[in-house]
């Protein structure tokens, strides 16, 4: 069995539109490229505000917004973990919420069974990064 590609798709256009996603995030980081943690296909993550973002004050379709994130650990693009962060529980600038906010977690290629027992990847990239980190034992990620 063999993979059609989709009736109503376009690979120049899917270039162009991914092209300029990463031209509009450069742009916008290159004030102070030293806060920028992480880069993701249609976002970013820094320790501080940018400066002169023009972030509208509630969600707006294909406009930037501010997700507020406490207790990260970033390792390298698609292994990461955070928390919303804690003052309002939304993590969405301005909105406030009584719902606990389960942590991001992401692990791209990592297998879940390579984790020790019992563990999640959450505690992992958490608890057992960092310190691995401090003794210097930076073995290979994804085995």
């Amino acid at each position: 069995m063999h993979a059609k590609p989709p009736k109503h798709s376009n690979m120049f256009y899917a270039a162009a539109v991914t092209a300029g996603i990463r031209a509009m995030l450069l742009d916008a980081t290159s004030r102070d490229i030293d806060a920028i943690i992480l880069f993701a296909t249609d976002a970013f993550c820094s320790v501080r505000e940018l400066p002169n973002l023009d972030i509208p004050p509630t969600k707006t379709l294909g406009a930037r917004e501010r997700l507020l994130r406490q207790n990260g650990v970033f390792v390298k693009s698609g292994i990461y973990s955070h928390e919303a962060y804690a003052e309002g529980q939304s993590g969405q600038a301005g909105e406030t919420s009584n719902e606990p906010i389960a942590p991001t977690t992401r692990m791209r290629g990592i297998r879940p069974a390579s984790l020790p027992e019992g563990m999640t990847a959450r505690q992992w990239l958490v608890n057992e990064v960092p310190q691995a980190w401090k003794r210097d034992e930076c073995r290979s990620l994804s085995r």
